[in-house]
């Protein structure tokens, strides 16, 4: 059986990637003297394929590939490189010479996880005088004094909601399946309790909408507009 290797790299940009060149059929008002032609070569799967010669300068337009042209964004992914090793190589390796490599890219995705993060402060007390109080660092912040939900978690109950319109007992659902059995109400009381600290922020696209001369609302979408 054949063995993998993984490992993590930055993007890398598909322009640098070699590309197949595709041979010109010839036109059909040629001479019928001219035997020579030249045979298109197979198609490659994922690999880029652009059109040789004076047929790629009269279109002026570069082929992409038919798998990322519709895909925004595909350049610039984070990259998880695999390298994958024929059966018994490691019994022939002294034996086998390296001439190329066959390169295939597929989107992948990562699910979300829940993690617990532990902070971990020591405390200290100084040797030679006893009576001072111990040296320890200040605990993180949270949104919630006290609680358990962390920046991360608060915004995510966040924009699932009022971003992605996910309301609270699905949130929940989701959490469960991720291994977090949480009550509806307690994730209700954290959306509520992080969406104080957005208050300022409210209040100021209040105010700067009271400041205008003229003020439009949409009493179907909730979208206003100011003039």
């Amino acid at each position: 059986m054949g063995y993998c290797v993984k490992k993590l790299m930055p993007s890398l940009n598909s322009s640098t990637a070699p590309k197949a060149k595709r041979s010109t059929p010839l036109n059909s008002s040629s001479s019928s003297t001219d035997s020579t032609r030249k045979s298109p070569s197979a198609p490659s799967g994922n690999d880029n394929q652009e059109p040789e010669g004076d047929a790629g300068k009269k279109t002026g337009k570069k082929t992409k590939s038919k798998n990322h042209s519709r895909l925004k964004g595909w350049d610039t992914l984070e990259v998880t490189e695999e390298t994958i090793f024929p059966e018994n190589y490691e019994e022939h390796k002294d034996q086998l010479e390296l001439i190329g490599q066959e390169i295939t890219e597929q989107l992948d995705f990562t699910p979300a996880k829940v993690t617990k993060r532990r902070t971990i402060r020591p405390k200290f007390r100084r040797k030679d005088d006893r009576t001072l109080p111990p040296l320890v660092a200040p605990a993180p912040a949270s949104p919630l004094p006290g609680g358990v939900p962390t920046f991360g978690l608060t915004a995510e109950l966040i924009i699932s909601k009022y971003a992605d319109h996910l309301p609270i007992y699905r949130q929940q659902t989701i959490f469960a399946r991720l291994g977090l059995h949480a009550p509806r109400d307690t994730l209700n009381h954290w959306n509520l309790e992080s969406l104080e600290l957005l208050r300022p922020i409210a209040e100021a696209i209040h105010e700067e909408c009271l400041a205008k001369s003229y003020l439009q609302l949409d009493d179907w979408s909730g979208a206003t507009k100011t003039v």
